[in-house]
């Protein structure tokens, strides 16, 4: 059960008016194809947890802040009580994992999804703490 619906993230809308205005930079254009990708891996979650899952409340695309710490979620259930964060990726290629990384072969690198999920977890623990319900 769909309780916040999951919206195209600004980046890409920004990126989808100047492709179709403007010729992108080759840096922009592979921004634009990744922003493309990860939205509709974010979609396909959301088919998948609802064909999976269904009555169980999910929240998307959540913007937590507590004071100066700032933090994005792709998707939270509340399942038996339980707080449960999810970060999706949808990427191609190898990758491995390291120093909280994840390397590609092309040299670029990414934010572990793991870190990003306990500065998440984090984040939201501290909020119900102040100010809402034992969980």
């Amino acid at each position: 059960m769909i309780i916040k619906e999951r919206t195209k993230p600004i980046a890409l809308r920004v990126l989808e008016a100047l492709n179709g205005r403007s010729s992108l930079t080759t840096e922009r254009k592979r921004e634009y194809w990744t922003q493309i990708k990860g939205y509709e891996g974010e979609k396909e979650f959301d088919k998948a947890v609802a064909k999976l899952v269904p009555g169980v409340p999910v929240l998307n695309d959540l913007m937590l802040k507590d004071g100066s710490f700032l933090s994005q979620v792709d998707s939270l259930m509340i399942i038996d009580n339980t707080i449960r964060l999810f970060e999706i990726k949808n990427m191609t290629g190898e990758y491995t994992y390291s120093d909280d990384a994840l390397h590609a072969d092309s040299g670029l690198v990414y934010t572990s999804p793991i870190v990003q999920v306990r500065k998440s977890s984090s984040l939201i623990q501290n909020l119900i703490r102040k100010n809402g319900p034992s969980i």
